[in-house]
């Protein structure tokens, strides 16, 4: 009879020669691209800040954490501000996305 650690042992080195031999995609070939991330990550957002009010996360920020979420979000503002007007653009031309 064999353990339950020696069958995993065992399932784990199957899967990582099945791997290295190409017949299963490796779990970095899965992973998201990063526009599929940014897409889901743009939409997370916008649920989170939905019901809260700017000055809320301003206040409840401490002096030095000021400094980074003052940076964070001129560097958000400037590249979403590009990104709506992309889009806006794409939408105008007849082709979307």
């Amino acid at each position: 009879m064999t353990s339950k650690g020696a069958l995993r042992q065992q399932r784990y080195r199957e899967r990582r020669r099945n791997e290295r031999d190409g017949m299963t995609p490796s779990p970095a070939s899965l992973a998201p691209s990063p526009v599929a991330q940014v897409t889901h990550l743009l939409s997370a957002l916008c649920d989170a800040i939905e019901n809260v009010e700017p000055m809320h996360v301003v206040e409840a920020s401490d002096p030095i954490a000021l400094i980074g979420l003052a940076g964070d979000a001129e560097l958000c503002s400037a590249w979403l501000g590009a990104v709506a007007t992309l889009a806006g653009a794409a939408v105008k031309r007849g082709r979307p996305g």
